[in-house]
């Protein structure tokens, strides 16, 4: 379940770990500056990965169908996210791509129905067809002022989206891009009116084009929520927009010998987080509260001559029991 990967490595080959199921933990050295294609394909365990610094490229299909995937980090240095390297990373709930980040592959994160927010920085210069299709649960996504174009089917079916920030430097969309966005319903452009109608919009784009068009403006400030487990199992962060709700986790974190309580602000545990009611105005980190299971240990009286009726104690969860 877990894989200890050397320090002195510095390459991660091709299909190093290819469909290792069961493969649960692994930490990828410092010192690695390749990550192979389909290097952790179909590794449906793993549930948290950081990309170190000196990698340059994430490989094509490289944690692809890591269905587990809750937590990703990925660290300033990286250039080239290649495509499919996050294919149907289905737990995966947000993703803060670095700024040495160029370019975004074919599919890089298609299929990750989690997904409910991703900041692309400036530095990206090319998001590549389909990078984004299949997010069904992604809400908001801001364009960089960096591209000058959006790629066909990039954002088709993220039926959650509500909005997108576009900025007056793209001048093409492509056909499907924002395909069965039904959910859209606001564009916040960052020209004018007649620069809007210059921007050539490919096909079966129609919910983009009955969006309401909010010109010389940008999408509201997005905030971080992080899920703190608090032991239990990892929580993926959220993106979420300034004045909105944060989603709750589901499924919820699982801890062995304890009882999840709820999300709160503190780790106190002073005041809990109401997901209906309590909106995101700041970065924000969560706390999961436990209580540990009550085990109940039975003593029955055993060996010749030995009499009685059994009898019984409670305890918690990792305490000693005492005579």
């Amino acid at each position: 379940t877990s894989v200890d990967i050397p320090d002195s490595l510095i390459s991660i080959g091709e299909m190093a770990f290819l469909s290792c199921s069961s493969l649960a933990n692994t930490a990828i050295p410092s010192g690695v500056t390749s990550i192979g294609s389909r290097a952790f394909e179909g590794c449906s365990s793993l549930a948290s990965v950081t990309i170190p610094s000196g990698v340059d490229s994430i490989g094509s299909s490289a944690f692809s169908g890591c269905t587990s995937l809750a937590s990703l980090t990925i660290q300033s240095g990286v250039k080239s996210i290649e495509e499919q390297a996050f294919f149907q990373c289905s737990s995966l709930t947000s993703v803060d791509i670095p700024n040495s980040v160029t370019s975004i592959g074919t599919a890089a994160f298609s299929g990750c129905s989690g997904l409910t927010g991703v900041m692309i920085p400036d530095s990206v210069t090319n998001i590549g067809g389909s990078a984004f299709y299949n997010c069904s649960k992604l809400t908001s996504v801001d364009i960089p002022d960096s591209m000058t174009s959006i790629g066909g089917s990039v954002f088709g079916e993220c039926r959650s989206l509500t909005s997108v920030g576009i900025p007056s430097s793209v001048t093409n969309i492509g056909d499907y891009a924002f395909y069965r966005c039904i959910r859209l319903a606001d564009v916040y452009y960052g020209g004018s009116a007649e620069q809007w109608r210059q921007i050539t919009i490919g096909t079966y784009n129609d919910p983009l084009n009955k969006a309401a068009k909010h010109f010389q403006s940008q999408i509201p400030e997005s905030f971080m929520v992080m899920f703190d487990s608090q032991g239990g199992s990892p929580v993926g962060s959220q993106i979420v927009l300034s004045g909105k709700y944060a989603a709750e986790p589901n499924p919820a974190p699982t801890r062995t010998g304890y009882t999840f309580q709820g999300w709160y602000q503190e780790e106190s545990y002073t005041n809990i987080w109401r997901f209906f009611e309590d909106t995101v105005n700041e970065n924000t980190t969560l706390y999961a509260k436990w209580t540990p299971t009550v085990c109940t240990v039975i003593f029955r009286p055993n060996g010749t001559g030995v009499t009685g009726n059994p009898s019984s104690i409670s305890v918690k969860y990792g305490e000693k029991i005492t005579a």
